[in-house]
């Protein structure tokens, strides 16, 4: 998804960490336990190994993608669905990504997305509390 949105904007990539800047800045303005904001590739890439410990990603589809000059920024407004990995119950959020590149790769991520979609780790626990 990110690859068609941002186009020649970042260099050939496998992968999203690929596409990440040594030292990127990843912020989530609206998270659910107020906002936060992650500083390089891997400390992204142990965040989303404990987040996907608990989502499953099933799509991602992008609904409008908005390139933005001079600065170069790409906004992306995008759909993701899929399936809390314990529980199995079904995830939907909508978001947009504001997406800043430099020298083909990702500088700076900003999603924004409703909190109260996301469960927090703790509430997908208590999903799953008696059944276990």
């Amino acid at each position: 998804m990110l690859r068609s949105a941002l186009g020649d904007r970042v260099s050939e990539s496998a992968t999203f960490p690929a596409m990440l800047a040594e030292n990127v800045e990843i912020e989530h303005p609206y998270a659910p336990d107020g906002s936060l904001r992650i500083v390089g590739r891997a400390t992204l890439v142990a965040h989303l190994r404990d987040t996907l410990a608990r989502f499953t990603v099933e799509r991602a589809a992008t609904r409008y993608v908005y390139h933005c000059e001079p600065r170069g920024a790409v906004i992306v407004e995008f759909d993701l669905a899929g399936r809390r990995l314990r529980s199995g119950k079904e995830y939907k959020q909508q978001c947009v990504a504001i997406i800043e590149t430099s020298g083909g790769r990702i500088t700076r991520y900003r999603e924004y997305y409703n909190p109260l979609a996301a469960p927090a780790p703790d509430e997908e626990a208590a999903d799953t509390a008696g059944r276990e």
